[in-house]
C-alpha cells in the first residue's frame, strides 16, 4: 500500500472471485422440478449450512463470526427473487433485466444467509397470532405442488415458532419468515 492505515479506518476491499453453480445442495447450487405436463424448470437456490457460503462469496465462513448483509440480484422477469430481509426495492435494470434490492441484514452468521432465484414458484401464507409481534410465515413451492401439498408444513412452522417463541421467552427479532420447498430439500428465507 502507497499509505498508512491508522486503526479505524474503513477501506475498501476489490477480490476476483469465481464460484461454481451446481446441482450439490451447496453453496449457490440449482434445484430442478419437472411438473405433469413434463415441463422443466430450474431456480437458484442457497444452502451455506454449515459452511457453504465461501462457495458462493468470500468470507469468514464459521457461525463465531458475524456479518450484516445487503443482498441485490439481477434477474430475467419471470423469476422471483427471495432473501432473508423484505425487498426495499425491484425495478428495470438493462437490456429487459431487473435488479431486486433487499434491506440489510440483521448481523447474523454467513450460513444463515438465504437467497433463492425462483422460477414458476407460488407461495401460502400465514401470520402467526400467538407470538409477540404478527410475524408472517410463507411457504414456497412450485406452482403445480402448492395447493394441497404445502398446508401442513405452513402449520406446523407457525405451531413451531409460537411455541419456541413462549418457551424461551424470545421474540423473532424479524417480521416474516420463509420458506422454500425444492426438490433436494426445505430451505429457510
Amino acid at each position: 500500500m502507497e499509505e498508512m492505515v491508522e486503526v479505524g479506518d474503513v477501506l475498501d476491499l476489490g477480490i476476483d472471485f469465481q464460484g461454481e453453480v451446481l446441482p450439490d445442495l451447496r453453496g449457490l447450487y440449482i434445484s430442478t422440478h419437472t411438473d405433469a405436463q413434463g415441463r422443466k424448470t430450474r431456480s437458484a437456490v442457497t444452502q451455506f449450512e454449515p459452511s457453504y457460503a465461501r462457495k458462493m462469496f468470500p468470507c469468514f465462513d464459521e457461525p463465531n463470526f458475524k456479518a450484516t448483509f445487503e443482498v441485490s440480484v439481477i434477474r430475467e422477469p419471470h423469476h422471483t427473487v427471495r432473501s432473508n430481509m423484505k425487498m426495499r426495492l425491484s425495478e428495470e435494470h438493462v437490456d429487459g433485466l431487473y435488479i431486486d434490492v433487499f434491506h440489510r441484514t440483521v448481523k447474523m452468521s454467513t450460513y444463515l444467509l438465504a437467497v433463492a432465484i425462483l422460477d414458476n414458484y407460488d407461495y401460502v401464507k400465514r401470520t402467526t397470532r400467538n407470538t409477540q409481534n404478527p410475524i408472517e410465515v410463507r411457504l414456497y413451492a412450485p406452482r403445480d405442488v402448492i395447493k394441497g401439498q404445502t398446508e401442513f408444513g405452513l402449520n406446523t412452522a407457525i405451531r413451531a415458532l409460537e411455541y419456541f417463541e413462549k418457551y424461551f421467552n424470545i421474540s423473532y427479532p424479524l417480521d416474516k419468515i420463509g420458506m422454500l420447498l425444492t426438490f433436494l430439500g426445505i430451505s429457510l428465507l
